[in-house]
């Protein structure tokens, strides 16, 4: 790499090149620590990839990041995420990022002084899922670091990240992809044009969920499920129109919960005695955890889906139809706004009402992240979405 190559990246975004442009121009220092914030597919990895090749390319801790210092070699390795002064750190499994993650992989990397180059970098992903004594941990590096340490932050959730680290940071805000960037991606890879188009209406400026949508084997089923909630809790003719979405819930929470307990069991025959009881006990824990979170982020993707296609329906009953994302259920959409409302009259009068039903489905969402109960939650919200869509009073 060389610093040409962090600078084309940062034209396309903004504050990042206001953030970083003197840096790549070698008229600044690069900072300890830096939080890279933005939607799926905005390009947090491929900038924190582009800031390490810079730094770890470069000769000396005290000189620019310019083209003419850098080795390529070592740029490359840093691209392979080989380079031996470059640790990037991914969360474990379903479990998040564990203490023991941040010690072997930051803590104790940090404390040495560089291998080859005369900086230490540090990426960690999805660092929102930091859990407290992980976070409790970085905190001190992140607030007394070494000279050759720096350190990059990658999060799709800016608000989940923990004040105290993100307090200490330098921000980088990343914009996410245009929508006809994201269909054009789709399309490159293969999905049908209609699909790619309503998956990325859907999706917004997150590419990433956009490609999970259009994916036939993992988006197709779950935007399914939530119709089917969405259509039985507005139509009140399903016993249970939920059921279906709690049981893709727990399957995901079973398979985190597995992968964790599958990876610590190689290391139970090694262990004795207290040790090992020991051990059992935090694999048993981190499995619960990463069993809670994979269902609570299936739920809430499920819930997220619901209040798109809810919102759709909405504006159908406003005669926008211009602006429906899931251009691919356009005819379902029509059906549903059918049955409820056979006239122009009832459409405009059922109108408010969607609003009002979209607005309970995300302050839902927002309730699965205080430890709600799912399945009374999702039962509850069934009933007022019939409830509020009909004009009936709504039980709490």
């Amino acid at each position: 790499m060389s610093a040409d190559a962090l600078l084309a990246l940062l034209d396309a975004q903004p504050h990042a090149k206001a953030v970083l442009a003197g840096v790549a121009a070698g008229r600044q220092e690069l900072s300890h620590a830096y939080l890279i914030t933005g939607p799926g597919g905005s390009g947090k990895g491929a900038l924190a990839a582009e800031i390490a090749a810079a730094a770890l390319a470069t000769p000396s801790i005290e000189g620019p990041l310019t083209p003419e210092r850098v080795d390529d070699d070592l740029r490359t390795r840093v691209h392979r995420r080989v380079h031996p002064d470059l640790a990037w750190v991914v969360p474990t499994s379903g479990a998040g990022i564990l203490v023991e993650d941040v010690e072997t992989q930051v803590l104790a990397a940090a404390g040495s002084t560089p291998l080859v180059a005369s900086r230490r970098i540090f990426v960690i992903e999805e660092v929102d899922r930091l859990n407290d004594s992980a976070a409790n941990r970085l905190l001190k590096t992140i607030e007394e670091p070494p000279a050759y340490v720096h350190l990059l932050l990658l999060s799709s959730r800016a608000g989940e990240v923990m004040d105290t680290i993100a307090s200490r940071c330098q921000r980088i805000r990343l914009e996410g992809l245009e929508q006809a960037k994201v269909v054009e991606r789709l399309e490159r890879s293969g999905v049908e044009s209609e699909l790619a188009r309503s998956a990325a209406g859907i999706a917004g400026p997150d590419g990433d969920l956009a490609a999970l949508l259009a994916d036939p084997q993992l988006g197709k089923p779950l935007r399914e499920a939530a119709e089917r909630y969405a259509i039985g809790s507005l139509q009140g003719n399903v016993a249970a129109p939920w059921e279906a979405l709690l049981d893709r819930a727990n399957a995901a929470g079973t398979r985190a919960s597995d992968a964790v307990t599958e990876q610590g069991e190689p290391m139970l025959e090694h262990l004795e005695g207290r040790d090992k009881t020991s051990f059992v006990k935090t694999v048993e824990e981190r499995a619960k955890r990463a069993g809670r979170q994979a269902r609570n982020a299936e739920l809430d993707a499920a819930l997220s889906l619901t209040a798109a296609w809810l919102r759709d329906l909405w504006v159908l009953s406003l005669d926008a139809g211009d602006t429906v994302r899931a251009i691919d259920r356009t005819s379902a959409l029509h059906d549903t706004l059918a049955s409820l409302a056979a006239t122009a009259d009832e459409r405009r009068a059922l109108a408010p009402r969607l609003a009002d039903v979209v607005d309970q489905v995300e302050r839902s969402r927002a309730a699965l992240k205080v430890n709600a109960s799912e399945g009374l939650l999702l039962d509850a919200l069934a009933v007022q979405i019939g409830s509020i869509a009909h004009g009936r009073p709504v039980t709490a």
